[in-house]
C-alpha cells in the first residue's frame, strides 16, 4: 500500500490534554465520537491498521513516567520496518525529544529517513512540537506533550482500530473490537486496546466514560467513594488470578513467559501480592510470522504455548504474584 500515490484528504483523531471536573483526556475518533479516557503507564492503541495480518503500523500512547501530575505523555509509533517514539524531555518540559529505531534523533539536524531510496519518515519540529509524517504509510502524528493528533489516509477506510475509532464515516459504530466486531460497552472497548505488561491500569473505570455519562458519575462519585476504599476483599467481586502465559513488548519485540504466571484477567487488578517470582521470558520479533499468533493464543488465554516451553530464555524479570484479584468498577 502506497500512500504517496494518492492525493486526498486525511480523516484527524485528536486526543486533547487533561480537561473538565476529573481533568480527564478526551478522544474524538475519526468519525467525530467523543469520550473521555484516562491515560496511564500501560501503552494504549489509538491507531493501527487492522485489516492487514501483517499490520502497515500502530500508534500507540501513555502517561509519561516524567509526569507529575499525570497530564504529560508518550507516543510510540511503529511501522513494519521502523519504530519513533516521541517523549517529553523532562518533568518541567521545554520540548518532545525523539528516538528512530531506539537512537536520538534531532529533527533541527538530521535528514529524513530513509529506506531503499524512499523517504519512510519526514520528522519536523515547530515550537515545542513534534510532528511525524510517514509518506508511504499514509499517517501523520503531530504531539506536543500532552495533545495527540493522529492524521489517517482514506486508503484505511474501514480497517483501522483503536481509541480512534473505525474509520468508515458512521459514528454510531465507532467502537469495534480488533476484529470489527462492534463493542457496545464503551469501558470493554477501552480494555481491548489497552496493552498491559505489568503496568498499572486504572482501577476505576467511571474514568472511560462519553460526555453525559460522564456527569451523571460526578453527581455521585463523592457519596461512593468512602464505601468504595472500605469494600471487602472476600465479597463477589474478588476472584483469584489465572495462570497463563504473560505478554510484554520491549521495543520491536514482543516477549513471552515461558511458564504460566498467574494473573488478573483484563477486567480485574490486584489487590494482594503474594510474593516476587523470577520469570523466564523468550521473544520473537514484532513483524515475525509466528508473532501474531502466539500473541493471539497468550491473549486468550492458553496456559502453556507449544514451541515456547523449549526455546532458550532471552531474558528473566522479577514479576509480582497477585493472590487475590478484584474487578473493575463499573
Amino acid at each position: 500500500m502506497n500512500a504517496e500515490e494518492e492525493d486526498e484528504d486525511h480523516a484527524q483523531c485528536s486526543i486533547t490534554g487533561k480537561t473538565g471536573w476529573q481533568r480527564r483526556s478526551q478522544v474524538e475518533t475519526f468519525d467525530g465520537t467523543k469520550f473521555s479516557a484516562p491515560f496511564t503507564n500501560c501503552w494504549v492503541v489509538l491507531a493501527k491498521d487492522c485489516g492487514s495480518q501483517k499490520p502497515e503500523f500502530v500508534v500507540m500512547a501513555r502517561k509519561s513516567d516524567k509526569s507529575q501530575n499525570g497530564d504529560l505523555k508518550e507516543v510510540k509509533i511503529v511501522t513494519r520496518q521502523h519504530r519513533i517514539e516521541l517523549k517529553p524531555d523532562s518533568a518541567e518540559y521545554d520540548s518532545v525529544k525523539v528516538l528512530a529505531n531506539g537512537k536520538p534523533y534531532d529533527p533541527e539536524t538530521e535528514q529524513d529517513i530513509v529506506d531503499h531510496g524512499h523517504v519512510v519518515a519526514k520528522i519536523d519540529k515547530e515550537g515545542q512540537s513534534i510532528s511525524v509524517k510517514l509518506p508511504e504509510t499514509g499517517v501523520e502524528v503531530e504531539f506536543d506533550g500532552y495533545a495527540i493528533n493522529v492524521k489517517l489516509s482514506q486508503l484505511y477506510h474501514g480497517q483501522q482500530c483503536g481509541l480512534c475509532g473505525h474509520y468508515d464515516l458512521e459514528s454510531a459504530d465507532e467502537f469495534r473490537n480488533p476484529d470489527f466486531t462492534e463493542e457496545q460497552d464503551l469501558r470493554q472497548f477501552y480494555l481491548n486496546y489497552l496493552i498491559k505488561d505489568g503496568c498499572q491500569a486504572p482501577k476505576q473505570l467511571s474514568e472511560v466514560c462519553q460526555n453525559e455519562d460522564c456527569d451523571q458519575e460526578k453527581s455521585s462519585s463523592s457519596s461512593s467513594s468512602a464505601s468504595d476504599e472500605n469494600d471487602n476483599d472476600n465479597d463477589d467481586t474478588t476472584e483469584k488470578p489465572d495462570h497463563k502465559t504473560k505478554v510484554i513488548e520491549i521495543d520491536d519485540q514482543i516477549c513471552f513467559s515461558t511458564v504460566p504466571v498467574p494473573q488478573c484477567d483484563d477486567n480485574s487488578y490486584a489487590v494482594e501480592i503474594k510474593q516476587q517470582k523470577s520469570i523466564p521470558y523468550t521473544c520473537v520479533d514484532q513483524d515475525s510470522e509466528s508473532a501474531e499468533e502466539l500473541e493471539r493464543k497468550a491473549r486468550y488465554g492458553k496456559k502453556a504455548i507449544q514451541g515456547l516451553t523449549g526455546r532458550q530464555p532471552n531474558f528473566t524479570r522479577t514479576e509480582s504474584i497477585p493472590e487475590k484479584c478484584k474487578k473493575y468498577k463499573s
